[in-house]
């Protein structure tokens, strides 16, 4: 299929790519002032450098199979709250008001639209967001249903929770735990008793090839992993892998008011047509403290006992 995706130059965008480029016709439509660096080493990609205000030209002149979306400012944690948020719907507004039909249309979403979460989380819990991250979602949500039903494309809403791996940004707690423990610097946390989902890359890169090739998704599809792990682990098998488990210093961050204790996604969309997590924790963390850590490729080996190997730019 002709799948085009905005979004390419970020950590998951890049995921994505990586993975749709070796069965489909992938094409990465970037910002001008964007860096590709995050998309060396894929073969056969196509890579379109345009202003934001001329996507809708450079996509209608594709006739795209797919659009995926992954295009947005501000996810990191600083800027959850800033009133630049609503740019990206903005963006949204604008770019789905001037695109022709397209067959199907996949935006990405966040556990930011629910609120703070304990208990299991279904794909059709209702939006309850606190922060304007949040709320711009659930509003970018609304506006591709809106071209869903105006011209009778298959629409999915992949709603992202936790993830990790290679190209990742490192101020996130797993890659901050592994570059603090390396270079012998303590490790403020909280007590660590959070249960999380923590889902590689490459099996939420394979999500997204699911949701393009199995007809029958659509609607909000929970990506995530159903498997909790408490932070406390997680960080302890850094600390196996690095050593200097001493720096670990859980207690020195106290909760939050707000602190989720469980983030746990029902992933039942995903998981009725087959898709299960690949890559376990233990070599997930290895095969991203390769990469960050030790500067090299390594295979990525599968719980099936099968591997892949990715050619990941070592430099972003």
């Amino acid at each position: 299929m002709r799948i085009v995706v905005t979004g390419a130059t970020g950590f998951l965008g890049s995921w994505v790519c990586r993975v749709l480029s070796q069965n489909h016709a992938v094409t990465a439509l970037i910002r001008n002032e964007s860096s590709a660096k995050r998309l060396g080493g894929i073969n056969g990609i196509r890579v379109i450098d345009s202003p934001v205000d001329s996507w809708h030209r450079e996509i209608n002149s594709m006739s795209a199979d797919v659009f995926i979306s992954m295009d947005w400012w501000g996810v990191e944690g600083s800027e959850r709250n800033d009133p630049r948020q609503s740019s990206n719907v903005e963006r949204t507004t604008n770019l789905l008001g001037k695109l022709d039909p397209i067959p199907v249309i996949i935006g990405t979403g966040s556990q930011a639209e629910l609120g703070p979460v304990s208990e299991l989380i279904s794909e059709d819990r209702p939006d309850a967001p606190t922060t304007e991250y949040g709320r711009c979602k659930v509003q970018a949500r609304s506006l591709f249903q809106q071209y869903s039903i105006k011209t009778g494309a298959r629409f999915a809403w992949a709603r992202i929770f936790s993830t990790y791996g290679p190209l990742d940004s490192s101020d996130w707690l797993i890659p901050a735990t592994m570059n603090s423990l390396s270079q012998g610097k303590e490790m403020a946390l909280t007590p660590g008793e959070q249960e999380w989902s923590y889902l590689h890359a490459f099996d939420l890169a394979e999500a997204f090839r699911t949701i393009v090739e199995i007809e029958s998704l659509s609607g909000a599809i929970n990506v995530g992993n159903p498997q909790t792990v408490k932070i406390r682990e997680v960080t302890g098998s850094i600390a196996q892998l690095v050593g200097n488990s001493e720096l670990l210093k859980y207690g020195a961050i106290p909760y939050r008011e707000d602190q989720v204790m469980r983030l746990a996604p029902l992933c039942e969309s995903l998981t009725s047509v087959g898709w299960r997590p690949q890559v376990s924790l233990e070599e997930g963390l290895r095969h991203l403290y390769n990469w960050l850590i030790l500067k090299k490729n390594t295979k990525l080996a599968l719980v099936d006992g099968n591997s892949k190997e990715f050619n990941l730019p070592l430099l972003i």
